[in-house]
C-alpha cells in the first residue's frame, strides 16, 4: 500500500512463506532523495483502540447492528477518524499502532471499494 503526499511511503507486509525465518513481517519504507529508507521497521497494532474509522455510515440507517456498533464507539469516547478512503484510514491505524476500521453493508447501502483509488 502506498501513500502519496508531502512524503511518499510504502507499507509492506510479508506472510510466513515469504520470509527467511518463516515469520510474518510488516514495515514502512519512505522515499528520500538518495533512495528508500526503512522508517518503521515493524508495524504493531495494539489490541485496544482509541480511534475508529467507520466506512459506509449510510448502512447504519437499516443495519441496526452496525448502528449499535458505531454508537458503542461514540459512547465510549473513541476518537472518530474518517477520511472517506480506505488507504488513508488503514495507514493511520498502522502509523498510530491502534484503531478500528469498519465497512458494513445493508440492504440499501452496499459497501464498495473504488479499485482505481483503493
Amino acid at each position: 500500500m502506498a501513500q502519496y503526499g508531502p512524503r511518499v511511503t510504502v507499507a509492506m507486509a510479508f506472510n510466513q512463506s515469504a520470509t527467511a525465518n518463516g515469520e510474518r513481517h510488516s514495515l514502512e519504507l519512505t522515499m528520500r532523495s538518495d533512495g528508500w529508507a526503512v522508517t518503521v521497521p515493524q508495524f504493531r497494532i495494539a489490541e485496544e483502540a482509541k480511534t475508529f474509522a467507520p466506512g459506509n455510515l449510510r448502512a447504519t440507517a437499516d443495519n441496526p447492528e452496525y448502528m449499535d456498533l458505531v454508537q458503542h464507539w461514540i459512547q465510549h469516547k473513541y476518537t472518530l477518524r474518517y477520511s472517506g478512503g480506505l488507504v488513508p484510514d488503514v495507514y493511520h491505524i498502522l502509523i498510530k499502532g491502534q484503531g478500528v476500521l469498519s465497512n458494513a453493508s445493508s440492504v440499501s447501502a452496499k459497501a464498495k471499494l473504488r479499485l482505481l483509488f483503493e
